[in-house]
């Protein structure tokens, strides 16, 4: 059963608590062994079908989340084997305030939302799953630095790939 850190505090008067993803979408590139950033961009400036974060790498200092899970998902995979590609060895990492809360090999991230390629069926060696549900939840309070790092691993993808990480959990932000 998961555990809800103590210092949690569920929705009060003149709040909202919504179930809803915290969510980012970035290029891989094509380059092997690289540091790709999420959470760096808001939805502002670069739209919501990018970012659903109001400011770049933090939430509003009246809003909280509670972190219950971790998915990624190709977006728009070109070649059958690019998403392979970027698994092979790729390391997921999210950091609050600078600290490491979260490390995982990326192919434990991926969820049922990746598209496929042309052709690609899903008894290939393709990998689709649900994410990663954590055993112990982690709060996100407003004003701390968000940001999430993956590391492409040994192999390059043959194109640009859209990546989305997105963050499942509860969203509590001030009613109205």
């Amino acid at each position: 059963m998961a555990r809800t850190p103590g210092e949690w505090k569920d929705a009060a008067a003149g709040e909202e608590q919504l179930t809803q993803p915290l969510y980012d979408t970035t290029l891989s590139g094509t380059a092997a062994d690289a540091d790709i950033l999420f959470f760096n961009k808001s939805e502002s400036a670069d739209n919501r079908e990018v970012t659903n974060f109001q400011q770049i790498g933090v939430l509003p200092t009246s809003h909280r989340f509670l972190l219950k899970g971790i998915v990624a998902f190709f977006n728009d995979v070109s070649a059958a084997g690019d998403e392979i590609n970027i698994c092979d060895r790729g390391i997921f990492e999210l950091l609050l305030n600078n600290k490491r809360v979260f490390l995982a090999p990326l192919r434990m991230l991926i969820g049922k939302q990746t598209t496929l390629p042309s052709g690609v069926t899903l008894d290939e060696s393709f990998v689709v799953g649900e994410g990663f549900m954590l055993e112990s939840y982690i709060i996100i309070k407003g004003g701390v630095p968000i940001s999430g790092v993956l590391n492409t691993g040994k192999t390059a993808a043959s194109v640009t790939t859209a990546l989305t990480i997105a963050l499942i959990g509860e969203l509590v932000r001030p009613s109205g």
